[in-house]
């Protein structure tokens, strides 16, 4: 049977081929990428199940960056990921940037830890670029807003491709924060945690990481020094025992109730400055003095 009969009858082959060549080493022939070329509109057919499998085994492979530009050059990535596929003709002229954002983002997988939704996070992060470029009279590129852009289509892409909720809550709140600065302090450290979660801030360092070292060499070395020192910072808050979650306050909601709190918006608003304070300042983490803190706040409302 012709290779092209064969990508007919079960156009999934052709994703299963560029994974045999990347993993060779060998370049795809000529022929057989003028095939796949002619044949990948055929995706278009088979079950988006079975098209994320085969995605999800490349991102977990040590040929990631191969692969997925292959899906690329065969015109693959058009068909099942087109939002991905114009990233790779998006220019990036500034000084954190060398390479054009389809590019930058192949390496950002490559440098990301074998986790699932660091990798899926990592293809995405910069997936919202192209819609959101602009030139400064300098001819510096900029790219204003560019996360909240990536974690719109990133949840297109999750409905479409059936991710389960947690996956695509996990994925789209790394992508959200990717590009946030941290204060290098156990306050800031602990504001990360109360809003992501440990396991979610200790991901985000990952994908932070492999991100800068996508970049120019001379921002990577100075951006990576600083996520080693967050890392620390939340290893010493988490063995220290500090309080970073709304349930290591020494009250409630509970307490709120019994002091006739009724209003559910004024009981979250208490509870946070509380928290904010507990924050700022771990010995205020005080039964007692929370309690009356929450008794005055009533009255003065």
């Amino acid at each position: 049977m012709e290779k092209s009969e064969i990508y007919c009858s079960n156009p999934l082959l052709m994703l299963q081929a560029v994974r045999v060549f990347a993993e060779s080493g060998e370049s795809i022939p000529e022929n057989v990428r003028a095939r796949i070329l002619s044949h990948a509109p055929l995706l278009k057919k088979v079950s988006k199940t079975d098209i994320r499998s085969e995605l999800e085994s490349m991102l977990m492979s040590r040929f990631a960056e191969t692969e997925i530009k292959s899906l690329f050059e065969c015109g693959i990535l058009k068909v099942i990921l087109p939002q991905l596929d114009k990233c790779f003709y998006e220019p990036q002229k500034n000084k954190y940037h060398i390479y054009n954002v389809g590019e930058h983002i192949l390496r950002t997988v490559a440098a990301s830890p074998y986790d699932i939704s660091v990798r899926w996070a990592a293809l995405l992060h910069d997936i919202g670029k192209p819609l959101c470029s602009s030139t400064d009279s300098g001819g510096i590129i900029h790219f204003y807003g560019h996360h909240t852009e990536s974690v719109r289509i990133a949840k297109d892409i999750c409905y479409k491709y059936s991710f389960d909720e947690s996956l695509r809550r996990e994925i789209c709140l790394l992508i959200e924060y990717h590009d946030v600065h941290f204060e290098q302090s156990a306050r800031g450290v602990k504001r990360a945690l109360a809003r992501m979660g440990e396991p979610s801030f200790i991901k985000l360092l990952m994908l932070q990481e492999a991100d800068a070292r996508a970049k120019a060499p001379e921002y990577a070395k100075e951006k990576c020094a600083a996520i080693e020192q967050l890392r620390e910072i939340c290893a010493n808050v988490v063995k220290s025992g500090e309080p970073y979650r709304y349930s290591d306050l020494a009250i409630g909601k509970r307490d709120l109730v019994k002091m006739k709190y009724r209003a559910e918006h004024q009981m979250r608003d208490v509870l946070r400055t509380l928290f904010d304070e507990v924050i700022d300042d771990p010995s205020l983490n005080n039964r007692e003095y929370l309690l009356k803190k929450a008794k005055k706040m009533k009255n003065f409302h």
